[in-house]
């Protein structure tokens, strides 16, 4: 009876680590899954800021952003770097604007004119952005 038990533990230890083994790697294989689909995704993403020009009046900079990729994108951030070495993301609805392959959107963003670059960032590819720089917004 007493050389039992140790044999009923080891069983007991060798089915645990093998249900928490089989857990793991189903858990790798759907990551790795979702990781590839997205890389293939975003490897065809860009945008570009054909034009950029500031109104005095409002303070606002109006950007013409292109999809100069071959996937839609869906959500864009907006980051202000100042020469101060600070950065900021203005508010806005850029979440909501989507934009097809060779289509062309329109921004407007409340900047304070201090700012040196602006970026606009593609939410769903994070390497599908482009930068103006002051310098070269019209009105500036």
């Amino acid at each position: 009876m007493k050389a039992i038990s140790p044999l009923v533990s080891v069983i007991m230890l060798v089915a645990v680590a093998l249900i928490v083994s089989g857990i793991v790697i189903n858990w790798g294989i759907g990551f790795t899954e979702t990781k590839r689909s997205e890389v293939q995704f975003c490897s065809g993403a860009d945008i570009v800021i054909e034009k950029a020009y500031y109104d005095e009046d409002t303070g606002d900079t109006r950007l013409i952003i292109r999809n100069s990729g071959k996937v839609p994108l869906k959500g864009f951030n907006v980051l202000l770097y100042y020469e101060n070495g600070t950065a900021e993301s203005p508010e806005g609805q850029y979440s909501d604007y989507e934009i097809q392959p060779d289509d062309i959107i329109t921004f407007q963003v409340s900047v304070d004119p201090f700012f040196r670059e602006l970026i606009v960032q593609s939410r769903q590819c994070k390497k599908a952005q482009n930068a103006v720089l002051v310098y070269d917004i019209e009105g500036f």
